[in-house]
Formats: structure tokens, C-alpha cells, sequence
């Protein structure tokens, strides 16, 4: 029969694979539509008041990306201490590994942001999309 603790450890081991599953779900799915949406909005929205805003939007929901990596880091830092303190075995690899996961997330988000910024407040697209008027 199994012990609390041991029964304690097991139902943390689950929920830390699940959060991480949810995770890298989450991180997949809002990277793929920042992306697609740049390129969506740097070659078909005009520029000015409505590019602006929908970057913003963008930006803010990256910021609750970051936090939510940085949460996921901590997160896995604190189960591992939880396992280091119940006499399992060591499990510095996978704090490592949890810590600089979520801090990779929070980077990429952070990156992204950094691009829906970039969108919004230059007023050069870069893609040669812009003609050149020829002197007369």
C-alpha cells in the first residue's frame, strides 16, 4: 500500500506532465497565429490607428505569455524541491531542464512582442512593397 507521500509524489508528477503538456500546446498555438498574424498584418493592414492596435493587442497577449513561462519555470523548480525533500532521488536535470524551458518560452514570446512592435510603429515595411515614383 502506498504511503501519503508516496501517493502525494505521484499526483504531482502527473499534474507537472500535464501542465507542461498544456504548456507546450498553449506555446505552439499562440506562436503559429503571432506569426502567420505578422505576416498578415505587415502586408495587408494599412498603416497608422488599426495596425497599431491590433499589435498592441498582440504584444499584451505575449506579456501573458512571458509570465506564464516564467510560472511554468518556478513551477517546476518548486516540484522538484517538493521531490528533493521527500527522499526521491535527485532530479537537478529535469529543474534544469523545466527552468530553462519555460525561460525559452517567455524568450520566444518576448522576441515575438518585440516583432508585433516592430509592425506596429515602423513605418517602412522592408519587403520592397513600396513604390519608388520616377522623376519626370
Amino acid at each position: 500500500m502506498a504511503t501519503m507521500s508516496e501517493h502525494l509524489a505521484e499526483q504531482l508528477n502527473y499534474q507537472l506532465m500535464q501542465s507542461w503538456l498544456i504548456y507546450i500546446s498553449f506555446f505552439t498555438v499562440v506562436l503559429s497565429v503571432n506569426i502567420s498574424a505578422i505576416g498578415l498584418v505587415a502586408t495587408k493592414t494599412p498603416r497608422g490607428t488599426p495596425r497599431k492596435i491590433i499589435s498592441i493587442t498582440f504584444v499584451l497577449q505575449n506579456a501573458i505569455a512571458i509570465i506564464t513561462g516564467l510560472l511554468m519555470a518556478a513551477y517546476t523548480s518548486d516540484v522538484v524541491d517538493f521531490f528533493g525533500r521527500t527522499n526521491y532521488h535527485s532530479l537537478s536535470l529535469f529543474r534544469q531542464l523545466g527552468i530553462w524551458g519555460g525561460i525559452g518560452g517567455a524568450i520566444g514570446h518576448l522576441l515575438i512582442g518585440i516583432a508585433w512592435l516592430l509592425v506596429a510603429f515602423t513605418d517602412k515595411s522592408g519587403s520592397g512593397g513600396e513604390k519608388k515614383q520616377e522623376k519626370m
